[in-house]
């Protein structure tokens, strides 16, 4: 599972998870940082050509996107979705730990479409 994660998540996370052999990235890097300003949308289909997972706090306005391309048959490789009330976006070592979990329990299974909402 790729992972790319969301501007408003730490770069730390990405690294954590690259210390546990997963292949994420924080958009702040990725792609050399053209995508900060980017759309929802954009980002999606940046992390599809290379089979990304998007991991974002953006519940409102991704979850409005995906039921869109849901409408309109537009596919995707996959969205972790985490709200702050779960896990709050500076909490480095909880997003870590709850995303390694995330992968090994999901690691062999195809993630094309699929929306996950990160829990405790």
């Amino acid at each position: 599972m790729k992972i790319l994660l969301d501007a408003h998540i730490p770069t730390a996370v990405a690294r954590g998870l690259s210390g546990h052999g997963v292949d994420a990235v924080a958009l702040r890097s990725w792609r050399g940082g053209r995508f900060l300003d980017a759309t929802d949308e954009a980002i999606l289909v940046g992390a599809g050509e290379e089979e990304r997972v998007f991991v974002t706090y953006d519940v409102h306005t991704v979850s409005s996107l995906l039921r869109r391309w849901l409408e309109d048959g537009t596919e995707h490789t996959g969205v972790v979705l985490i709200s702050a009330k779960t896990v709050l976006p500076n909490d480095v070592g909880t997003l870590v730990h709850d995303l390694l979990q995330l992968c090994r329990t999901y690691q062999d299974q195809p993630w094309a479409n699929r929306v996950v909402f990160l829990t405790r």
